[in-house]
């Protein structure tokens, strides 16, 4: 399993996930469309291909796009990709609190953010019902 390195204009630099932990020089680049990858370096033999742990990563991933994209809380989405995870996959997943907590903070990412004044505050995307205007009109008069 690999891990941008660095994406440079014309290619990516990949890396061994081992790279710290066992020192694997595993490299690889690939164009900027994620295309015709090609080894620079290959793994240790001591970092094999460990299907359950990409298993287990792309379970995740799914959930964390899922959380990003969706309005359905994290326990709902925690459980429906789950349901569809083999059982040697279900055994190496992190505890569901820890990935509940991880998927709350990436729908979190989706919020406005809280302005300092009324001279900050922005509403975008859905947030905003009407979309002839991005700024919250505030009446003084009903304020006092």
């Amino acid at each position: 399993m690999y891990t941008i390195k660095y994406k440079g204009i014309k290619k990516i630099s990949w890396r061994c996930v081992k790279s710290n932990s066992l020192k694997c020089p595993g490299i690889l680049q690939s164009e900027l469309d994620y295309s015709e990858p090609h080894v620079n370096t290959s793994h240790l033999i001591t970092c094999t291909k460990n299907t359950g742990e990409i298993n287990v990563t792309k379970c995740v991933n799914e959930m964390l796009q899922l959380a990003k994209d969706n309005e359905k809380n994290p326990g709902k989405i925690f459980s429906e990709v789950i349901a569809e995870v083999d059982r040697n996959t279900k055994a190496l997943m992190p505890a569901e609190e820890i990935v509940k907590r991880r998927l709350g903070r990436q729908k979190s990412k989706n919020n406005p953010i809280n302005p300092d004044s009324l001279n900050q505050l922005v509403i975008e995307n859905y947030w905003c019902e009407s979309q002839a205007s991005n700024n919250l009109d505030f009446d003084y008069q009903d304020a006092a």
